[in-house]
């Protein structure tokens, strides 16, 4: 392929970069997109579980860990929503039990105690009333996601129990729970250890602590939800770069293997297409070749779009563009600049070895026309020869 095929093959793909950047972002901003999206972002929240007693940063580089919403929006994009979910939600107080036939089941912290102490007898000697095997379930859910130590200062500190009966509680039951914890690492890869000691969560849509009302939403609106996000993809499609973004903002890998929700984190497909315009335009901006009229148009033409959609999604948009164009003219003048340091002090340099060079020949010059003095009045006298030895000195 010769060098202006590859060049013109460049600048169509830059083109189509920018053209699937900016229908995507006019996609995503579109109002009845975000209302689906938030209805299918709660109801995905509502099927995470995390470990132990707290909300914690991953820890992990694990690829698998791509989604992990602790990771997108509280370290990256410095969003709080999934943080501001997890307080209204108590969702550090929520977890899974498996049932009998392995089907897993939501439950909180409040609830398990309640369960227990309807059914426990505690005293010297440990003794479930009935359902032994749902008693074990429980227990085992709490130790699986590391709540057990949450649990225990709970029924101390609500339910008054004694703490060496809720250790001997755990101890006599020990071999049924790890039964029912090695039915957890079968079911969502990971054993108790490793969730533990990696900071995973573990995401079920068969689980959901979502309330009823959010649930029927889910239902009622999935169907349209993936008409829009394949819809979305079919746009992306066009760029390499944008498909790359769009399949790494797609549903977490962590869930069961039965069932997983659709949700996509479309502020990762907005960062991206962000990125990608505020590239192009830099290039078109600081670059030796004319201005890219035609993007201009295109950003101006989107801003008005998006003017009609939902305010806050708007602002967000505009206010994102502006910060990714405005980062990447500033990165490429900087880099402008160093370049126009390196070039100036080049021309310095030429200048002064240019004045050096006109003053030894202007020193000469004045030498020779002393000498040509010299030879004139005092050894050539007035005759052809002192004609023709002028000439030497002309």
């Amino acid at each position: 392929m010769s060098d202006n095929n590859q060049q013109a093959l460049n600048e169509t793909n830059e083109n189509d970069t920018s053209m699937a950047a900016l229908n995507a972002i006019n996609k995503i901003a579109d109002k009845e997109f975000q209302e689906l999206q938030y209805i299918q972002q709660q109801f995905t929240w509502s099927t995470i579980y995390l470990p132990g007693d707290e909300v914690k940063n991953p820890t992990t580089n694990n690829a698998m860990l791509a989604n992990d919403p602790r990771f997108y929006n509280y370290v990256d994009n410095k969003d709080y929503s999934y943080l501001q979910f997890v307080a209204t939600h108590h969702v550090d107080q929520q977890f899974i039990y498996l049932d009998e036939k392995g089907y897993p089941n939501a439950m909180d912290i409040n609830k398990a105690c309640e369960e227990i102490i309807k059914r426990v007898e505690f005293a010297n000697n440990i003794k479930i009333k009935d359902d032994e095997l749902y008693v074990v379930q429980i227990l085992a859910g709490l130790k699986y996601l590391n709540k057990y130590d949450m649990f225990k200062k709970r029924m101390i500190n609500v339910y008054n129990t004694n703490s060496n009966y809720i250790s001997k509680l755990g101890e006599t039951y020990n071999s049924k729970i790890n039964e029912y914890l090695q039915k957890f690492a079968r079911t969502f890869i990971y054993s108790a250890d490793e969730i533990k000691n990696q900071n995973i969560y573990i995401q079920c849509a068969r689980a959901s602590f979502a309330s009823d009302s959010l649930k029927k939403q889910y239902e009622e609106t999935k169907k349209e939800y993936l008409k829009k996000l394949d819809e979305l993809y079919q746009i992306v499609k066009a760029s390499p770069k944008m498909t790359l973004c769009y399949n790494n903002a797609g549903p977490s890998q962590v869930a069961s293997s039965e069932d997983s929700t659709a949700s996509y984190n479309l502020k990762q497909v907005l960062n991206c297409a962000g990125e990608m315009i505020a590239d192009d335009v830099s290039k078109d901006i600081v670059g030796s070749e004319i201005d890219n009229a035609t993007l201009a148009k295109q950003i101006a033409e989107l801003k008005a779009r998006i003017t009609a959609g939902d305010k806050q999604v708007k602002n967000e948009i505009l206010k994102m563009l502006d910060e990714k164009i405005d980062a990447r003219v500033q990165e490429a003048m900087d880099k402008a600049a160093k370049n126009i340091s390196i070039g100036t002090s080049v021309i310095i340099i030429l200048v002064i070895l240019f004045i050096i060079c006109l003053c030894s020949l202007m020193l000469s010059i004045y030498n020779m026309m002393q000498v040509k003095n010299k030879l004139h009045g005092k050894y050539i006298a007035k005759s052809e020869d002192e004609k023709r030895l002028m000439e030497l000195f002309e």
